[in-house]
Formats: structure tokens, sequence, C-alpha cells
């Protein structure tokens, strides 16, 4: 009897850290990029081009399962000073990388910012593909999250990449979490 009552008293002790953590991460102050997004330089980028972009994102979590894409998706956003500094204020670089997912979902972003980014769906494997893409700048950007002990974990993957000509690039999104 007093193993249940211990262990149940681990439940609520563990209920109650997860709540409070919740709870400040809510409260956490938001991140708001300081230069105004101008549609007029991202629209461009979004007409039909002859360029490809494929590629493949996943996480592999701490205890060696591979998360993918595909149930996010992935984004591709045209490179402008907004999404330069998007991309900084998130990921600490303008070339992209990592970011958890706390710090990402604390980036409040310009409504119209979200209009101008293509949608991708990614397959079983990650896999995604981005066809007739105009000459220019992007950041490809994919949100990668699993629910894990009642704890949210992952985070997102960027990359930077630039088409012209007819081009066709693979990137690989990928990072491998530490315990």
């Amino acid at each position: 009897m007093q193993s249940l009552l211990l262990s149940w008293r681990k439940v609520v002790a563990r209920f109650f850290t997860v709540l409070t953590l919740g709870v400040c991460l809510a409260c956490a102050p938001r991140l708001s990029p300081t230069t105004h997004f101008d549609a007029s330089a991202a629209l461009s980028d979004l007409e039909e081009g002859s360029n490809t972009i494929t590629g493949r994102a996943s996480i592999i979590s701490p205890n060696g399962f591979t998360r993918t894409c595909e149930y996010d998706g992935v984004s591709l956003i045209p490179v402008t000073a907004y999404s330069n500094e998007w991309m900084s204020l998130v990921f600490g670089s303008q070339q992209g990388g990592y970011a958890r997912h706390n710090a990402y979902e604390r980036l409040s972003g310009d409504d119209g910012f979200d209009k101008y980014a293509r949608r991708g769906e990614c397959d079983e494997a990650g896999r995604f593909r981005f066809e007739h893409v105009a000459n220019g700048k992007y950041f490809v950007v994919s949100k990668i999250t699993w629910l894990l002990r009642w704890t949210r974990s992952g985070g997102a993957l960027a990359q930077t990449v630039e088409v012209s000509g007819g081009q066709s690039k693979q990137l690989l999104l990928e990072k491998r979490l530490e315990r």
C-alpha cells in the first residue's frame, strides 16, 4: 500500500511540474521582428518559375526514433528583410538550423507574412517537393513536434537555398536530439 501511495505521489508531482512549466511558457514574452513585412519584396519570389526544390526533413529523438514532417509539412519562405530577422530571432542565424519548439512558438509574426509562404506536404519518410519555383533565395522551414509523456518535444528545422535558371536543389534538414 505504501509503494502505491509513493507512486501516486510521483504521478501527481509530475503532473504539477508539467502544468507549472506549461503556464511559465505561456507567460513567456513573445518575440516580434522590428522590421515590417513588405509584401512586394516576397511577391515576385512566389511567381511560377522553372526551379525545383526537394528534400527530406526529420528529427531523431534521444531514444533513436526518427520523426518526420509527415504531419506538420514544410514551408518555402522568400528571403526578405522581415524573414531574415524572423530567422535570426527563431534560429539565431539567417542560415537556419534547429530551434526548440518553445522558441519557435514564441515568435509572433505579421499576419501577412503567412500568406506569402508556400506550403508543402511531406510523405511518411519526410520527403517534400516544391516545383515551379521562381529564381530567388528562400528559407525551407519544417516544424516537427510530438508528445512524449505529456511533454511536447521536437522543434523546427530551417535551411536557406538559392535557385535560378531551372535548377533542381536537394536539401537535408535533420537534427539528432541529445538526452
